[in-house]
């Protein structure tokens, strides 16, 4: 009876308890299990433990299916160097399994079909050991949740949608990167002469959340970053574009270190900056086209330093609101161009400027609609309204 119960409970432990491992040959390359090319990890009731190098070589796919969950052991890491590495995706059907209809509602409220998470920061590497000037490395992720990983790539291609990052960290080289509807909590984005697009997402709690070094003609589309230090930060980077976008509650919310005068453009469309000390610093830039924006309850509006007076640009400012800010605008060595903007503080340079309040309908509420008697109604360039036109700033609503 004893020795029935000791292979019983035996049997339940290594049932229960025991974990899957990743299929690798005695070099740590994936090993298929389907087919030549795929390894696919499928959903079990135990998580998959990795606690060695795992490698994806060219022409192979790592293939992750929903329902899994991988934990990386000290030790454990994955490096892509040149396969595929998919997550929550089905590689038969060639589409994102699981829920992947969702939108941002899902992701805020914890739906996730995988999940890959470490207790000390994880790494998932590109290209190890191979030139910057090679093409290499395929990643996907959706319906992911990542927990203390850091994703370092070389010369891939990175797409992110329905994922939850908690501590996440890319730091990338010549990439191409596409966010959609993710949700970051303290993360922090170094991307250097990459293309770099980001929608539908919302980042918080970061000292660094996103730094585009070298990197031209990105666009960060209707997103909210908030409680940021610097919450995006252009460091000799061109033709870049933030429009529809919530910056709330950041040290710091755009910031631009270009130091090549008279190249290039930043366009700022139609954006809502709120209670940051620093709506917007420039330093040293290109030409910034500021149009369709509210700046509100900010300490600075914009902040614009300029180490000489040698730049021919200036900041054309156009259908903006500057409302309830301690400063619109702090300048020197630069020259700012106002049209059809209206100011709470004081008579704007320039022409066709109100001084008057908007009359927003509730901005404790974040409602930036305008009442029926607002100043700002039909008041802006073609008798349109100034600010920003709400309906296209979907992510507001997260604030409330």
């Amino acid at each position: 009876m004893l020795r029935f119960l000791f292979c019983f409970f035996s049997f339940c432990f290594v049932l229960f308890s025991c974990n899957n491992t990743i299929p690798t040959d005695k070099n740590n390359f994936i090993k298929p299990t389907d087919g030549e090319h795929i390894t696919f990890l499928k959903k079990t009731n135990r998580p998959y433990v990795l606690k060695k190098t795992l490698i994806i070589p060219p022409g192979k796919t790592l293939c992750v299916g929903g329902g899994v969950k991988i934990i990386l052991k000290k030790g454990g890491e994955i490096i892509n160097n040149g396969g595929n590495f998919f997550v929550g995706k089905d590689c038969f059907l060639n589409n994102p399994s699981g829920f992947y209809a969702f939108d941002l509602n899902g992701v805020l409220g914890g739906k996730y079909d995988v999940e890959i998470y470490s207790k000390n920061p994880g790494f998932i590497y590109s290209n190890v050991g191979f030139s910057k000037n090679i093409t290499l490395g395929s990643f996907e992720f959706y319906n992911t949740l990542l927990t203390n990983i850091n994703l370092v790539t070389n010369k891939a291609s990175i797409i992110m949608s329905g994922v939850i990052c908690n501590n996440f960290k890319i730091k990338d080289f010549g990439s191409t990167i596409s966010i959609n509807e993710s949700f970051f909590n303290n993360q922090a984005f170094h991307i250097e002469e990459s293309l770099f697009f980001l929608k539908n997402s919302i980042l918080k709690n970061s000292k660094k959340s996103i730094l585009l070094k070298k990197s031209n003609n990105c666009i960060i589309n209707n997103c909210l970053i908030m409680n940021s230090e610097n919450a995006v930060v252009f460091l000799n980077s061109y033709n870049n574009n933030i429009i529809n976008s919530v910056f709330y509650n950041n040290k710091k919310g755009v910031v631009i270190n270009n130091s090549d005068f008279n190249k290039g453009f930043l366009k700022v469309f139609n954006n809502i900056f709120i209670k940051n000390k620093i709506a917007i610093h420039n330093n040293d830039t290109s030409q910034i086209f500021l149009i369709n924006n509210i700046l509100d309850r900010n300490n600075t509006a914009i902040k614009s330093y300029l180490n000489n007076n040698n730049n021919n640009k200036y900041i054309l400012s156009k259908n903006n609101i500057f409302s309830f800010n301690k400063i619109d605008i702090d300048i020197n060595n630069n020259h700012i161009s106002n049209s059809y903007c209206l100011s709470t503080k004081n008579i704007l340079s320039g022409y066709y400027n109100l001084h008057n309040d908007p009359l927003f309908i509730n901005t404790e509420l974040y409602n930036y609609d305008l009442k029926i008697n607002s100043p700002a109604i039909r008041s802006g360039n073609n008798n349109l309204n100034l600010g920003a036109n709400i309906k296209d700033i979907i992510i507001i609503k997260y604030l409330n």
